[in-house]
């Protein structure tokens, strides 16, 4: 597994600038949460889509596409997070928190498996 640094801190740009704009909608009660839950859960999907890669094709091809849907995942949670009226600090943590764990232990499980 190797990991390309420039492509690294893009992705923590480009996770910064997304939660910059998000942090714009968000309702003032949960606006720093959202805004570091946020960063945190792009910065964490986006290096594993971007600066990842690995030594067998078909593992770097999963990795890459695991990490995009749960991007993409992530992204629809926190817009419905930010366009809900009353913000639920234990559900936002329970499903952001939960997509994240599940994410991580499938790429785990996704790199120590011995695909043949």
């Amino acid at each position: 597994m190797k990991t390309n640094t420039f492509t690294a801190t893009l992705s923590i740009i480009l996770s910064g600038l997304l939660a910059f704009f998000i942090s714009f909608y968000a309702s003032e009660d949960g606006k720093l949460i959202i805004t570091i839950c946020s960063f945190v859960s792009f910065l964490i999907t986006l290096v594993g889509l971007t600066s990842v890669s690995l030594d067998d094709k078909r593992k770097n091809w999963s990795a890459r596409l695991i990490s995009m849907l749960v991007f993409i995942v992530i992204l629809t949670a926190q817009l419905v997070f930010i366009s809900l009226s009353g913000f639920i600090l234990q559900a936002y943590f329970l499903v952001t928190g939960g997509i994240i764990i599940i994410y991580l232990l499938v790429m785990y499980a996704l790199l120590s498996a011995d695909l043949k």
